[in-house]
């Protein structure tokens, strides 16, 4: 649990860096320090979801909860009282997937008015992240998809929270919540486990400089095959 959530943070993390990373290149024409940014991005992505979830488990809250929930793999124990569960849940997970749709889509937003605004200027029908910045590539506009991919498939487990907590500190039984719930479950469970997939198309196959890198790594690996079988 400790691991799938540590992934998880990271993942979180990693997305919502990627999009101030696009944002303060095309909007506001950083010029970064390439090894102190790398450095203090690799910092952040690794190393402060690695210390949430330390913290979790030195206060002995990673485990089983039977009763609150926000999908199939539940991180928060239930012997802790209601509150305390929530609050961890929040803290080792949910509060930063909330900022992370907040961030990311402030993020599209501005990125997307930037460039609909330049394209009036330049009187051009399109303009890519090339065009306005020399840190980027034109495959990096693969990532504003991400951003998408990832509400469809993560924002179930979200609403499923939502309402579970609703429903718990108001003490409504809310008509129907059994069937919503199921509902949403089984929805949740499709998305969260798709998501690496979906990441791997936008990160790897779309990408040209990756997917040659694994094609020629593939053409080598074959090359080699064929001088021992020769050999």
């Amino acid at each position: 649990m400790a691991v799938s959530n540590l992934g998880k943070l990271m993942f979180i993390f990693w997305t919502t860096i990627i999009a101030f990373h696009l944002l303060t290149n095309v909007v506001f024409k950083t010029r970064e320090h390439y090894f102190t940014l790398r450095l203090c991005v690799h910092g952040v992505a690794w190393g402060v979801p690695l210390v949430i979830v330390i913290l979790a488990m030195v206060h002995g809250v990673i485990g089983e909860d039977y009763r609150v929930g926000s999908g199939l793999w539940c991180w928060i124990s239930a012997c802790i009282t209601p509150s305390e569960q929530f609050f961890w849940m929040m803290v080792t997970g949910k509060g930063w997937e909330l900022l992370m749709y907040l961030l990311t889509g402030a993020s599209y937003i501005l990125l997307k008015g930037y460039m609909i605004q330049k394209r009036k200027e330049r009187k051009q029908a399109r303009l890519s992240f090339m065009d306005l910045s020399d840190n980027l590539r034109p495959s990096d506009e693969n990532y504003l998809t991400l951003w998408l991919v990832i509400y469809v498939l993560r924002i179930w487990g979200t609403i499923r929270f939502g309402v579970a907590m609703y429903k718990h500190h108001t003490k409504d039984q809310l008509e129907n919540y059994a069937t919503f719930d199921k509902i949403f479950f089984y929805i949740q469970c499709f998305g969260d486990s798709s998501q690496a997939f979906f990441s791997c198309i936008l990160f790897c196959l779309l990408d040209p400089v990756i997917r040659n890198s694994l094609l020629t790594y593939r053409r080598r690996q074959s090359y080699h095959r064929l001088d021992s079988v020769v050999a």
